[in-house]
């Protein structure tokens, strides 16, 4: 097995819902947390460096940001446990928000659907992301972190611990793993371009991690140059939109109807 990280051109478009218009905006630094990380899955420990996280289809990027209003398994089992007994109280009214199955209005009101294009040379590590999917990375990553993984009380280094969740009662933070890895790749002596990975929800998309050079100079501070951007507002409507609650099993949060103007004048 070959000590080396075996990698893949990165897309030259990628996708990204975000809360401001600019894709390629980074998070900014006020809303890290105390151990300097924005709790995410690829950010780095030490708190240097900031990531950009893309996918490489527009419906992708979707789902990954819609999926933490799946139902829970908690409120799924309740459900079930009470069609058993009021078919029509489990598909009732419920609140919306995380969890809860129910995407609410404002998720729309704040987000932006944007669309990065790159400039990127295939030939230079810069231009290439490391497919951590492989098993030569996961095997190169066992050998490199296996005293670490011990630590966290973590019993294997697989594409299972790296894609999916390690439970809190592994490691006090889940993404303890993961984030020594982002850090581990983001050392190498050639400066990738970041990290590919396939989605946990098993959709067909892959979604990259794009590295911040945090020495760079000027608003965009990727270690990819920024040919194109464009964005726009998410819409509820969009065909897109459809296809990722679909594809999570949500639905959206009823917006009450207006009223009539004279109404709301009588009133």
């Amino acid at each position: 097995m070959s000590n080396a990280f075996p990698t893949v051109v990165i897309p030259s478009r990628l996708h990204r819902v975000s809360r401001t218009p600019d894709p390629a905006a980074l998070p900014a630094w006020e809303y890290a947390g105390d151990d300097r990380t924005f709790g995410n899955r690829w950010d780095d420990p030490h708190g240097r460096y900031r990531v950009l996280y893309t996918t490489d289809t527009r419906i992708g990027a979707l789902a990954e940001t819609l999926q933490d209003f799946r139902r829970s398994l908690t409120l799924l089992s309740r459900l079930q446990d009470v069609e058993r007994d009021d078919p029509e109280l489990a598909h009732g009214d419920a609140l919306s928000g995380s969890g809860s199955g129910i995407v609410p209005q404002r998720f729309f009101d704040e987000r932006f659907a944007g669309e990065l294009t790159f400039a990127a040379d295939a030939d230079s590590p810069r231009g290439r992301v490391v497919d951590i999917a492989q098993v030569d990375a996961i095997e190169t990553l066992r050998t490199r972190l296996a005293s670490f993984a011990v630590a966290l009380q973590v019993e294997e280094i697989s594409l299972a611990t790296i894609v999916g969740e390690l439970p809190k009662a592994i490691a006090a933070n889940p993404r303890a793993l993961t984030q020594r890895i982002s850090r581990e790749i983001y050392e190498q002596p050639d400066l990738f371009a970041g990290i590919g990975a396939p989605s946990s929800l098993g959709l067909p998309y892959t979604n990259y991690t794009v590295f911040e050079n945090p020495d760079a100079q000027g608003p965009d501070r990727l270690r990819l140059t920024v040919r194109e951007r464009t964005s726009r507002r998410l819409d509820r409507n969009d065909a897109d939109v459809r296809h990722a609650l679909e594809h999570l099993g949500l639905s959206l949060e009823t917006t009450p109807a207006r009223k009539p103007e004279s109404q709301v004048q009588s009133e």
